[in-house]
C-alpha cells in the first residue's frame, strides 16, 4: 500500500484489491466501518498490527502514518469577532514562517523558555482574545503559519 486512504464513503472496498494491483494507492472503504469510532477519544496508545499470512513472500513496512480528522459539534453561538493576531515571527529573530517560530511558540505555550536561548518571544496570547495558554492560541498560530489569516 502506498498513499492509501481508508474512508467509509469510498466506493471501492479494500477487499477488492488484488495482488496484481499493488502497490495500492487511492481511497478504499475498510473491511469494517471506521464510523464506529465516531465520538470516541483518539487519545491513548495506538498499535499497528501487521500479519503476513501468505507464504513464501516477505514484506517490509517502510513508513506508516495515521491522520485523524475531528469534527466539531454544531454550535448555535455567533462567530467570534475578527481578531488581530501577533506577528508570526514569534521569537523575533527577523525570520518569518520559520520552523523555529513553531518550536518557540510550543516551548513558551508549555511554559518553557523562548527558543533559541536569549531571544525574546511574544506573549502567549497569540490571538489577543485575553486568554493565555488557550487552545485557540495554538489554532490561531498554526492557521496564520499555514494560511496567513488570523
Amino acid at each position: 500500500m502506498c498513499n492509501t486512504v481508508f474512508d467509509d464513503s469510498a466506493s471501492t472496498p479494500i477487499g477488492a484489491a488484488t495482488a496484481t494491483g499493488n502497490p495500492w494507492s487511492g481511497t478504499y472503504s475498510p473491511d469494517q466501518p471506521l464510523s464506529v469510532l465516531n465520538g470516541q477519544l483518539a487519545n491513548g496508545i495506538w498499535t499497528l498490527r501487521v500479519v503476513d499470512v501468505a507464504a513464501p513472500d516477505a514484506g517490509v513496512i517502510r513508513n506508516f502514518s495515521i491522520y485523524l480528522r475531528t469534527q466539531l459539534p454544531a454550535t448555535c453561538q455567533p462567530p467570534l469577532p475578527t481578531q488581530t493576531c501577533d506577528s508570526i515571527d514569534f521569537n523575533n529573530d527577523q525570520a518569518t514562517y520559520d520552523p523555529r517560530d513553531i518550536e518557540a511558540f510550543l516551548s513558551v505555550f508549555s511554559e518553557g523558555p523562548c527558543i533559541p536561548e536569549g531571544t525574546q518571544c511574544n506573549d502567549i496570547d497569540f490571538n489577543n482574545d485575553g486568554e493565555s495558554f488557550d487552545p485557540l492560541d495554538i489554532t490561531a498560530f498554526l492557521r496564520v503559519f499555514a494560511e496567513g489569516a488570523c
